[in-house]
């Protein structure tokens, strides 16, 4: 049996902090400098814990008689010692440790973004083509005057400046995460984000208007926050170590917040103000309408069935 096992020190996240190889056992853990294994945790006595082999070639812990004990982290309990298997962790004072054997299997690499190809001025030119022509055409549909062209040219120095200064600010930000600047992959990343908010707005507008559901274009702001939240995961992947589901939760937090914060805020607008009924101010040509249309005399009669109950409600009220 290989005698060589790798004692892991892990960070808060689970991350590997420090790793020491340990070729001979017993072998001894705490903050005294004669350990094989020292650990700057002042909750870690002098000589906190005795790593050996049993006969059957298990590893095996054993407290040294330290005031904070030996814990298990699955299932969490405090022992004397144990005999350590798997993926069993074991906690001293606030440090966690994993051991290791040279045969254990780990995982294939993850996907590096500083080597896709998307990262290249390329793709942000791209981007930056499918940005400006969508945000065009987002101008034009909204203008009810006469349309002048120069009104896109006044707004593009602007349209241009957000995006700079925003990729500038998530690189700088890189630099002194990482070391990597990619301010063309954050360009990349909002200009895309931007584009694809240019489309699925009207498009929801436009579905709320065929079927006649104007909650889709009322709760288009859970479509923008979910982009967003898109846009957020690609930011902080091109400057983070971190793995890719704690930073898919980490933006899906923050979508959540914004969501939850933004319902709130319009359900309490709402309150008792007719004005903040869900509707639809966006008018398209009558063929794009899927869901059937309601004919005058219909609609005169809905709003004299209504009448009878307001005005019963009307006459009882104090």
């Amino acid at each position: 049996m290989d005698p060589v096992i790798h004692v892991e020190v892990l960070g808060r996240t689970g991350d590997v902090a420090q790793r020491v190889a340990l070729t001979s056992l017993p072998a001894t853990i705490g903050r005294a400098y004669d350990n094989d294994v020292i650990i700057d945790d002042s909750f870690v006595a002098a000589h906190h814990l005795r790593v050996e082999r049993l006969e059957d070639g298990q590893l095996h812990v054993v407290d040294l008689g330290s005031r904070n004990g030996l814990h298990l982290t699955h299932p969490k309990r405090r022992v004397t010692d144990a005999t350590i298997g798997g993926d069993q962790r074991v906690r001293i004072g606030h440090t966690v440790l994993r051991f290791r054997t040279r045969d254990w299997p780990v995982p294939a690499e993850e996907s590096d973004p500083a080597a896709e190809g998307w990262r290249s001025p390329l793709f942000t030119a791209l981007a930056l083509t499918a940005y400006l022509m969508l945000l065009g055409l987002h101008t034009y549909s909204a203008t009810i005057d006469d349309f002048q062209p120069a009104r896109l040219l006044a707004g593009l120095p602007f349209a241009l400046l957000v995006p700079a200064v925003w990729s500038g600010i998530w690189a700088a930000i890189g630099r002194l995460a990482s070391g990597r600047a990619s301010f063309f992959a954050h360009g990349t990343v909002i200009l895309t984000g931007a584009a694809t908010a240019f489309v699925v707005e009207p498009l929801l507008k436009l579905a709320a208007f065929a079927f006649s559901l104007p909650v889709l274009a009322a709760e288009s702001v859970i479509a923008i926050a979910l982009i967003i939240g898109a846009v957020l995961f690609g930011h902080l992947r091109l400057v983070s170590r971190l793995r890719a589901p704690i930073l898919v939760a980490g933006a899906a937090a923050v979508v959540l917040l914004a969501v939850t914060a933004t319902q709130v805020n319009s359900w309490l607008e709402s309150r008792d103000d007719v004005n903040q009924i869900a509707t639809m101010n966006t008018l398209y040509p009558p063929y794009l309408r899927v869901a059937p249309g309601v004919t005058p005399e219909e609609f005169i009669q809905d709003a004299r069935d209504l009448e009878k109950p307001l005005l019963k409600q009307r006459d009882s009220a104090p």
